[in-house]
């Protein structure tokens, strides 16, 4: 299958891979959707192409606004009336089109409102936003330690938003050594070199600075406390070196945990099922809702798990529906899972243990927003590695996020 989109038609390409039959025995399905919502739907017996052949379908399209937002062609193929071995209405084919694709969906700034900037001791930085939205950080670390709106608390206590580099070895990358090989971003030391915060044009502004020996980089967090509540932070890894023998990262993000009271995922992205770089197109881009203690796949020995790719918008909230959402400048990937990384990786050998033996955290929920992620591989699980444009090289990284508050939907 495939689409072309012009002057308000789209032109499906039809083509038959059987090698003795028509495709009369199948219906075909389409749906557009514009930002996640469907507008326009059809359903029709396929055409009849013969096997080895390709058709061109026309398909007349409703008048769309599609500024700023995406639009996809949802196409599927079923069984019309019952096949031997298989019944009717069984889903033979299925893919998602882009007909436009709008990825940028970063925030723009508050108009109205004021931050203030209050030093209550000699360890915390706080920010205060209209009186009822405080972020705080932490000056021997340069973290951001707190954030909450009123009576939402959204980090978990003791917990701080930080940089990421590292995941729970997968089953794959166990074979491949990986955990052992690049473990210098297991849990590299962040020597904060320089802090800086100050209320520039009633926006709070943080910038903190690391040296990363253990990887030989720099690494820039920068922070800017809006007057409605957001904050935007951008960070960037930089290389002190040119030695191409560097370990390769596992993932460029932040990682953050959360109360156990936000457990549900609100997002806008491929899903309902876990998606990673190289294991996506069977997942359509729309909007899913998920709950936390189903969002790891119990594969049959702990490990990476329940990534979702090509993100718009990723929210985990209560059961009122308040929490934490995220945007990005780009498509991003996150993940927000009852269990740490800790809990599913082995390191530095595989152990013989079950999914099934994981205990869920009683008081948080570990997320992850990643602006890169490794992919899976799978060529085989004793050696391989992802091929090369599913990698992460040694060299620079940036990210751009925007956290905000949600209120009840």
């Amino acid at each position: 299958m495939e689409g072309q989109l012009s002057d308000g038609r789209v032109t499906l390409l039809i083509k038959n891979d059987n090698d003795f039959r028509p495709l009369d025995y199948l219906s075909l399905s389409y749906a557009v959707t514009v930002d996640g919502q469907e507008v326009h739907s059809r359903s029709m017996v396929c055409p009849v192409v013969q096997p080895g052949e390709t058709e061109r379908l026309e398909i007349k399209l409703p008048a769309i606004d599609a500024t700023g937002k995406d639009v996809f062609l949802n196409v599927e193929y079923r069984t019309l009336e019952d096949q031997p071995l298989i019944p009717a209405d069984h889903l033979v084919a299925r893919n998602q089109l882009t007909l436009d694709e709008h990825t940028e969906r970063m925030l723009p700034l508050g108009q109205y409102g004021y931050v203030t900037l209050e030093e209550m001791s000699e360890q915390t930085i706080f920010f205060l936003v209209n009186h009822d939205c405080v972020v705080s950080f932490d000056k021997t670390s340069g973290f951001l330690t707190g954030y909450s709106m009123g009576d939402n608390q959204y980090m978990a206590e003791g917990s701080a938003l930080k940089p990421s580099f590292y995941r729970a070895p997968t089953d794959n990358d166990e074979g491949a050594g990986l955990q052992r090989k690049w473990q210098a971003w297991r849990d590299p030391e962040m020597k904060l070199t320089s802090l800086s915060y100050e209320v520039i044009n009633a926006r709070g502004h943080v910038v903190a600075k690391y040296d990363l020996p253990g990887v030989r980089c720099d690494l820039t967090m920068e922070y800017t406390i809006d007057v409605d509540g957001k904050v935007y932070i951008s960070q960037k890894l930089d290389p002190q070196s040119n030695n191409k023998d560097m370990p390769e990262l596992f993932r460029f993000g932040l990682q953050l945990e959360m109360p156990v009271s936000y457990s549900r995922i609100h997002y806008y992205g491929r899903g309902p099922i876990e998606t990673y770089p190289d294991r996506k197109s069977n997942a359509f881009i729309g909007w899913y809702d998920l709950a936390v203690s189903e969002a790891y796949f119990s594969y049959d020995r702990p490990q990476e798990s329940g990534l979702h790719s090509d993100l718009r918008y990723w929210s985990v909230i209560n059961e009122r529906g308040e929490g934490l959402g995220f945007v990005s400048g780009k498509s991003f990937y996150a993940s927000a899972l009852p269990y740490s990384v800790a809990q599913l990786e082995d390191f530095p050998e595989k152990a013989q243990r079950h999914s099934e033996q994981l205990t869920p955290s009683k008081d948080r929920v570990f997320l992850h927003i990643d602006a890169e992620h490794l992919g899976l591989g799978g060529v085989d699980s004793w050696g391989s590695i992802p091929p090369e444009r599913w990698r992460l090289p040694y060299g620079s990284y940036s990210q751009e996020i925007c956290l905000f508050p949600v209120a009840r939907r």
